[in-house]
């Protein structure tokens, strides 16, 4: 039969995992809400392109300036005090944002929302590598990882949930310009009121989780640190990591002291040190050069900006808007012409699979598939112009999957024959440019990359 005390541990255990899941949820949520209440903050604050673009980039500067700080105060503070720290950044940030009635709160804000991100992306996965046992080390980091990606998606279905309420509002104003900007002001700012909740829970469960152990016996509260050991562990387990700890600090004293220059110069010739920092660098290196991080904050932006005005225009099956630019430049930009192109193909295949099967008969010249690069370059030659109306830009690169090939080419060229037709002072003032076959194929990394720096 199980004991209390079992039951307890066990139980303070899950309260650990709790915690540290929604404090990744956290993480998640600031980088994902941005997306869907960007289109509507334009209506309501006074903002430029580039303001905006500052406002998506403030949470991932905030998150980078904390990160670097956030382990030095984790070791003056402990672990505990700068998750409560963080929770409270958090909350904070939203209020902020959600009274901001001028950009400058509004981006005060964001950094906010962004320091609390990076504090917890430091301090929880710290937090829960001192405090769980080590059989469960990999279960909490898999945790805060998932819940960080789960607090991306969460931010996308509150963002889809008040979009849908707001265009409603917006339609059924019939052109009232004060009822659309308060359906937009009550849409963004709903958006962000709606991630209080979890911040406030972080929170809250902080103030019942003990300090770290270690931390605690680092600083000479050693009775404290075996109470916040028993919370999860038996008497046992407790006396021999205690004892593995006393001897590691032991060990630490001994060696003789030396100066920081010493140190480094010491991690970065032995070779245990090296690769593994080089490895790390590599694989952070390769997360950011993806550029889902900058990708994340203008999807409804980009993917999701309107192209077709047509009462009738096909609708995104994901998130229900019309003639959104995703269905006339995309892989289902080839699959809604292939019936027009009468090309038939099993309905069972996904879209990558019948961009290929467009593509091969394209090689050898069928005349079926290349009406389908037509259409898609008519629809890049008439979008072009459009998007001169909303965006003050000379240069277009022009990059993914369905401009390789043959097709690539026919694209261009009938995108070019329109502007030169219909609107040929763009076609002076923008130039397309267009890399090689193997960048095309990874579009979305590339122009990640390629996004200019802000002038201040």
């Amino acid at each position: 039969m199980t004991s209390i005390s079992e039951t307890s541990k066990s139980g303070y255990n899950r309260l650990l995992l709790l915690v540290a899941g929604v404090g990744g949820l956290l993480y998640g949520i600031d980088i994902g809400i941005m997306d869907p209440a960007l289109g509507y903050l334009g209506k309501t604050i006074s903002m430029t392109e580039e303001n905006k673009s500052v406002i998506v980039a403030a949470v991932l500067g905030g998150s980078m300036f904390a990160s670097v700080i956030a382990g030095f105060f984790a070791a003056l503070l402990g672990r505990k005090l700068m998750m409560l720290i963080s929770g409270v950044m958090f909350v904070a940030s939203v209020a902020i944002i959600f009274t901001s009635q001028s950009y400058v709160p509004l981006l005060l804000g964001r950094i906010l929302q962004g320091m609390s991100g990076g504090v917890i992306a430091v301090v929880v996965p710290l937090y829960l590598a001192e405090c769980l046992k080590a059989d469960a080390h990999g279960k909490g980091t898999s945790i805060f990882q998932f819940m960080l990606t789960f607090g991306i998606v969460v931010a996308a279905f509150i963002g889809d949930h008040y979009t849908k309420n707001a265009e409603a509002a917006i339609t059924l104003a019939n052109g009232n310009e004060d009822a659309i900007v308060t359906a937009a002001n009550y849409a963004w700012r709903g958006m962000f009121l709606s991630v209080i909740y979890p911040g406030i829970l972080f929170l809250i469960g902080g103030f019942f989780l003990s300090d770290s152990p270690r931390w605690l016996y680092r600083k000479g509260r050693k009775q404290q640190a075996r109470e916040a050991m028993l919370r999860s562990r038996t008497v046992a387990e407790t006396d021999f990591e205690l004892a593995e700890l006393e001897s590691s600090l032991a060990h630490e004293h001994a060696k003789p002291k030396v100066t920081l220059a010493e140190s480094l110069g010491e991690i970065f010739t032995q070779r245990k040190y090296v690769v593994p920092f080089i490895i790390a660098c590599v694989v952070l290196g390769c997360t950011q050069a993806t550029g889902i991080n900058s990708i994340l904050g203008w999807l409804n932006e980009l993917a999701f900006a309107p192209v077709d005005y047509n009462p009738k225009a096909p609708a995104d099956e994901w998130s229900g808007d019309q003639g959104v630019s995703a269905l006339y430049f995309s892989q289902q930009a080839v699959n809604k012409l292939l019936p027009a192109a009468k090309i038939k193909l099993p309905e069972t295949m996904d879209l990558p699979e019948r961009l290929k099967e467009v593509q091969a008969p394209m090689a050898k010249g069928d005349e079926r598939a290349a009406k389908i690069y037509e259409t898609i370059g008519i629809y890049l030659g008439y979008t072009i112009p459009h998007y001169a109306d909303f965006y003050d830009y000379s240069h277009l690169l022009i990059l993914g999957r369905v401009t390789t090939g043959h097709g690539g080419d026919i694209v261009l060229s009938k995108a070019r024959e329109v502007l030169e037709q219909e609107f040929p002072e763009t076609a002076r003032a923008v130039a397309m440019h267009v890399p090689d076959e193997k960048t095309r194929r990874v579009g979305q990394a590339v122009a990640a990359a390629s996004l200019p720096k802000i002038k201040s």
